[in-house]
């Protein structure tokens, strides 16, 4: 076995400045053969009763213990001497504990072997304080004491707390703590508590806890750091600003026109963000270089460099504004991320959350927003990514998504969709050759496609004509019936973009039938398949069928001014056909083509920029349907020069530092310039066409238990539950004013209400100082149908989500009462990062722990 030679030696540590050693005074021990250890505190006396040095010695000075390290040491590369032995040493920190030992040795030719055993740090006399982990400074705490006798016989300690100054460690005023010294009475082996009643801290930021037990023979003591925390709270009241193009209104935030007794302001802060389209363009570089070398990455980045190209040339002005980003470079507030932006407005900084790189990300993707619209790359960019996307094609005419995979019908299928959406968007000029089929529109008529692209529809009205016998195979099959599915509807729109492409002749029946069966079976369809069905028939001239989808669709819808126009039931799937992003798309083109109603279609559109608002648009493909939709339907947002009004009370907010291009506003008050009256908004929003969005923030601090609760678009709550054992088992029982003694346990729940989709949301949770969380890791849980990472700080829970769909949700935590006394409870807040003016905050409260 592998040889521990000198336990003893092995093992030397320093603890409170006195010499330690093993009891256990074998050498040469085999390492399977140790046990359980004990290191002792030898003081250099020799062990007599009390009485028999009560007279002839003085009190000792005692030193406390400070230094108490979780870990005493760590030495990953230890090696043998000759005879294959290891000598170390260590301090050991000071905490009288028990400590777990690991050893683990291997050979050269990986023969191993492994030691856990524990070691124990301990003195005759030992005292033990009980502290939380900060108060507050309206809190009175009570801090309890351990005092445990180890040696043989009876003795009699005096037990002191003191508090000091951090600085220079002298004692603070002795009236904050009640009788800070007593006398205890200990058997061998007997331990006992000891608590001590503390005023409020009110004046002080940290304070360092001091205990002291000594007897005539013994002693011990030890200090830490107590940190108190301000008994008031930062609190963000926000108001959403919501105007359309040439309309003025007016807003009021009550509690600022009110403000309740006892809070003292902060700062306020407007924005306003007057052509919120551009926010479209901000995603386009996320697809402007492929992530993956895949047939969908390829073609969007074709894409985006074909648009930037469009772009430019229809908005001439753009660049003048990208020359002047280019220039300003990283300091432009512009091209901040939206986590980045308004940091002051948050709840948390982006570096204490989860998502520092994807602002980062996202930062650096604005950045070279300028760059993508730069013309001289644009060419050769789009011949580069179009050569790798041919060559994932296969001989059948089919797009593989990666190289190496056989051809995907959906991938192809998607690729010729946009590809006409793009030549359609852009009006590419029709090429020698073009023919039209009968039956169809003359207006949607481009110029016969790329070779790829005609061979790439070859494969898709195979496909069409393989379901179709496929299906006619089945035995006993009713032709009549509903076969008609999403893939198909798919093709159907997408071929319809193609009337100057011929179908072929062994196409044309199964065309045929899936048409007849969309017309018959749009009932039973998916959302996606209405708004299909609706595009078909239009451009097969049946009107009068569109016409009475689109009725029915439009009667489904939800409107509101500031979501816009929306279907309830268009909810994320698992498939391609259930992405509300794409499934609003496909409604702004069947009701633009159908039914052009602009104030619709610019509704259709206030929604799709309200998921960019409160979220990232969720993939790459949604982006593309997104700008799509966006730059196509309805009135022309983006070539709008919006200019936005400002009023707070009667102060004018200055907006001649708005930024270039976006034209976003944002200006803060200091507290000596905030009156109540700034709680009346007025904006007005002058342009041709479009909306504009913003928020008002009021920060202010008031007494935590004195916070009431407040949301707009969010809402949270937070009710405390004890948990006791019943005969019938465990139960939950509603706190509602009782009182708690050390030992129980509470379990916390957070209600949140959410009133739409929202990523990046952080839910904050302020404990009060007398709680211990029963769950001391951090880690990623998954509840109430959300995942979200969860953590424990010293002062708070935090949970943090990625995403976070419409609804309400109830989120626990389960703490133990550590301390007695009178705590005040903290607020719980939830917070849309990525969209501060979404905020609420619950309501504060006291806690009173009996001892």
């Amino acid at each position: 076995g592998i040889q521990v030679t000198s336990v003893d030696e092995a093992l030397q540590g320093r603890i409170a400045g006195l010499d330690i050693s093993f009891s256990n005074e074998e050498h040469g021990v085999d390492i399977a053969d140790l046990e359980e250890h004990r290191v002792v505190v030898n003081e250099d006396q020799e062990l007599r009763s009390q009485e028999d040095v009560a007279d002839t010695k003085p009190k000792p000075i005692v030193t406390p213990r400070r230094q108490f390290n979780e870990t005493a040491f760590f030495y990953p590369h230890l090696r043998t001497d000759e005879a294959g032995n290891v000598v170390f040493s260590f301090t050991v920190p000071e905490s009288l504990t028990r400590w777990n030992l690991n050893l683990v040795a291997h050979t050269k030719d990986l023969y191993s072997g492994s030691l856990e055993t524990q070691v124990e740090t301990q003195k005759e006399l030992m005292v033990q304080l009980n502290r939380p982990r900060f108060v507050r400074r309206s809190d009175k705490p009570v801090l309890s004491a351990a005092v445990v006798n180890m040696s043989d016989s009876a003795l009699t300690a005096e037990v002191t707390l003191e508090l000091l100054n951090p600085a220079d460690e002298k004692p603070l005023a002795a009236g904050l703590i009640k009788q800070p010294s007593q006398t205890v009475q200990l058997a061998a082996g007997e331990t006992k508590a000891l608590s001590w009643a503390l005023e409020p801290l009110s004046t002080f930021d940290l304070v360092v806890c001091k205990v002291v037990a000594t007897t005539a023979l013994f002693s011990d003591g030890e200090q830490d750091y107590l940190p108190v925390l301000p008994d008031k709270a930062l609190i963000t009241e926000s108001l959403p600003l919501t105007v359309k193009v040439n309309q003025t209104k007016v807003y009021t935030l009550d509690r600022l026109l009110k403000p309740a007794k006892g809070t003292t302001p902060h700062a306020l802060t407007v924005e306003f963000s007057p052509n919120p389209t551009w926010m479209a363009l901000m995603a386009l570089p996320t697809m402007a270089e492929p992530t993956h070398d895949n047939a969908i990455d390829f073609f969007t980045a074709c894409y985006v460099s074909r648009l930037a190209t469009h772009i430019v040339h229809s908005y001439p002005k753009l660049s003048a504004v990208f020359d002047q980003w280019r220039q300003t470079g990283n300091s432009l507030t512009t091209l901040l991320s939206s986590l980045s932006k308004n940091q002051q407005v948050k709840t948390l900084l982006l570096e204490e959350t989860p998502w520092v790189m994807a602002a980062k990300d996202e930062t650096e993707q604005r950045r070279q927003l300028a760059l993508l619209f730069d013309l001289n790359q644009q060419k050769n960019q789009q011949r580069r990514f179009w050569d790798k996307l041919i060559a994932l094609q296969q001989p059948s005419g089919g797009f593989a998504w990666f190289k190496g995979m056989p051809e995907s019908r959906y991938v192809t299928q998607y690729i010729l969709l946009n590809e006409a959406r793009l030549n359609a968007m852009v009006k590419q000029q029709s090429q020698s050759g073009a023919t039209t089929q009968a039956g169809y529109s003359q207006d949607i008529v481009i110029g016969l496609p790329d070779p790829a692209i005609l061979k790439a529809l070859a494969y898709a009205d195979k496909a069409i004509a393989e379901d179709y016998e496929a299906l006619k195979k089945q035995r006993g099959v009713k032709l009549e019936a509903y076969h008609i599915g999403n893939i198909q509807w798919q093709y159907l729109h997408l071929r319809s973009c193609y009337p100057q492409v011929a179908i072929p002749q062994a196409s044309e029946e199964a065309v045929a039938y899936y048409t007849k069966q969309a017309e018959l079976y749009w009932r039973s369809a998916t959302l996606y398949g209405k708004a299909a069905t609706a595009l078909i028939a239009a451009r097969r001239g049946n009107t009068t069928l569109a016409t009475d989808i689109l009725t029915g669709l439009k009667k489904q819808a939800l409107t509101s001014e500031e979501l816009g126009m929306y279907w309830a039931h268009n909810k994320p799937g698992f498939f391609w056909y259930e992405r509300p992003i794409g499934v609003q798309t496909m409604m702004l083109e069947a009701f633009a083509e159908v039914a052009p109603v602009t104030d619709d279609l610019d509704a259709m559109k206030t929604w799709l920029l309200r998921q960019k608002h409160t979220q990232r648009w969720d993939t790459k493909l949604s982006t593309v349907d997104a700008i799509n939709a966006l730059l196509t339907q309805g009135s022309d947002w983006f070539g709008s020069d919006n200019t936005v009004s400002l009023k707070l009370g009667n102060v004018e907010v200055p907006t001649d530092k708005a930024a270039v291009g976006t034209g976003y506003v944002q200006h803060t008050y200091e507290a000596d310039a905030i009156q109540p009256s700034m709680g009346k908004v007025t904006v007005g929003l002058k342009g041709k066409a479009g909306m504009g969005w913003g928020a008002l923030y009021w920060q202010y601090f008031q007494d935590i238990d004195q916070v009431t609760a407040a949301g707009t678009n969010l809402s949270v709550s937070k009710q405390l539950f004890l948990e006791q054992t019943t005969p019938n088992g465990k139960a939950m029982v509603p706190l509602d004013g009782k009182n708690l003694k050390p030992g129980d346990k509470v379990i916390t729940r957070l209600f949140v209400t959410v009133d739409r989709d929202m990523d990046f949301v952080v839910l904050k949770d302020q404990r009060a100082a007398c709680f211990e969380p029963v769950e001391q890791r951090s880690g990623y849980v998954w509840r109430e149908g959300v995942g979200y990472y969860q953590t424990a700080k010293d002062a708070s829970t935090q949970f943090f989500f990625n995403h976070l769909p419409k609804g309400r949700y109830a989120f626990e935590y389960a703490v133990f009462v550590n301390n007695a006394g009178s705590f005040a409870d903290g607020v719980a807040t939830v917070q849309c990062l990525y969209a501060p003016e979404f905020t609420a905050h619950s309501s504060g409260g006291r806690l009173e722990v009996k001892p």
